[in-house]
């Protein structure tokens, strides 16, 4: 069989990487050198999958600054961890410089490669790829600095073109932390909101009640609002409806048959699409008519990744569950959203903890979850407006999330394309 070679583009040229770099290694810190300030140690846990980790940060004396000056490392130095996840590479860009280098941490000191560059081609396929081809096995992945300097590369000769396609990849980085900051705060502001919002509630005015402007009571759950009422979830649930779990043994998986929601469908953020489901035959899920799904439904965990509460939308019509998943069906009096999000918040998430059962295998009994106290809004107009304020800000942050992973798509797009000069910028030279 013919080998085809790989065509190099005009003005790249392939080489072995210890003609553009070489790879130091850390020194072999004492743990008895450890301590809570002086100079930090950067350590494999310190590096992040593009960005420095500032987490479980530790310190050596400042002695080591002359004794061990060769192993210092400073802003614009490209980082790999040596072992485990080889996939993690980043680059040194703010800090309370110097720091300095841990066994297992390999420093790249550039010769004739952009250093923004480099870390961005180690990060490419292409490469880890052939990082991964160096291990037959093994619990645990290790490499050398030899093993990356022989390694091959193809790249740029020109030190210009290279920072140019490090320019426009750290522009779409920039996006893509832009992006996830605003989806944090977000995501704080919701937390926020839930605590107030199911807590205590709106005022008639628009207004989050507080004890020192409105008339609070005690309940099992603590102060609520004198409008409120604290009832167990059993007395939520629909009449001749029951709150339980679903089909015991699904069997094999049919493909015409008919969708079943598994623990390991449901998750804090929703449900796998139903074309993810298993399905069970339809004179199985027949046996278990209580728990066949309508829209607006609850469905939960009370096996494994216990507590995550959904609201069931209309494409899970007619779908089943299993042993490990309840349903619940609120009566007309309870807005269903309203309901899904108090069983999402903090309050609730204290109370299911309790409810665990096992450390090995963990279980909720359904009994136990027919138990658990719910705060409601007298007025089901309160309800509806807590549930939107709550909708209106989850579908900001699921919006922006498409964002995100639409910038993801393109930066991993742009990666293949510029990183192995299929799409030159030489127009932008």
């Amino acid at each position: 069989m013919e080998v085809v070679k790989k065509e190099i583009p005009g003005g790249w040229e392939k080489d072995f990487g210890y003609n553009y770099f070489n790879v130091q290694g850390g020194y072999a810190f004492k743990s008895n050198d450890y301590q809570n300030e002086g100079v930090l140690l950067v350590r494999i846990g310190n590096v992040g999958n593009g960005d420095f980790v500032y987490k479980d940060v530790i310190y050596v004396p400042n002695r080591f600054l002359k004794s061990h000056s060769n192993f210092l490392l400073n802003s614009g130095d490209v980082l790999m961890g040596l072992t485990g996840d080889l996939g993690k590479i980043c680059i040194l860009e703010n800090g309370d410089f110097p720091f300095i280098l841990n066994q297992r941490v390999g420093k790249f000191n550039c010769k004739k490669i952009n250093n923004k560059y480099l870390q961005y081609l180690l990060s490419s396929q292409v490469v880890q790829n052939n990082l991964d081809s160096l291990f037959a096995g093994g619990a645990q992945k290790n490499i050398s600095p030899v093993q990356i300097e022989k390694l091959e590369y193809i790249l740029p000769k020109s030190k210009t073109e290279q920072q140019k396609i490090a320019e426009v990849l750290s522009k779409v980085d920039r996006a893509i932390e832009e992006t996830k900051q605003i989806i944090a705060k977000y995501q704080r502001i919701k937390t926020g909101l839930m605590q107030d919002l199911l807590t205590k509630g709106i005022d008639e005015n628009g207004n989050i009640r507080s004890e020192e402007t409105h008339q609070f009571k005690d309940s099992p759950l603590g102060r609520i609002p004198v409008e409120w009422e604290c009832i167990q979830l059993e007395y939520c649930k629909r009449k001749n409806t029951t709150i339980t779990y679903g089909i015991v043994q699904t069997y094999e998986h049919i493909e015409d048959g008919i969708p079943v929601l598994r623990t390991i469908d449901l998750n804090k953020d929703g449900i796998n699409s139903v074309d993810k489901l298993l399905r069970t035959k339809k004179s199985i899920s027949d046996k278990f008519k209580r728990t066949i799904l309508e829209e607006n439904d609850i469905v939960c965990n009370v096996r494994a990744s216990v507590g995550d509460f959904n609201l069931v939308g209309k494409e899970y019509i007619g779908c089943n569950t299993t042993r490990g998943v309840a349903r619940i069906v609120p009566k007309s009096e309870i807005n269903n959203s309203f309901l899904t999000w108090f069983l999402k918040s903090y309050t609730n998430e204290k109370q299911m903890e309790l409810l665990i059962k096992g450390t090995t295998f963990i279980d909720i009994n359904i009994g136990d979850l027919r138990k658990i106290w719910v705060l409601l809004p007298n007025l089901i107009s309160e309800q509806n407006d807590i549930s939107d304020k709550l909708d209106k800000i989850s579908s900001i942050i699921y919006d922006t999330d498409i964002e995100l992973k639409k910038l993801q798509k393109i930066k991993t797009g742009l990666m293949q394309d510029l990183l192995s000069g299929k799409k030159r910028v030489t127009n932008l030279l």
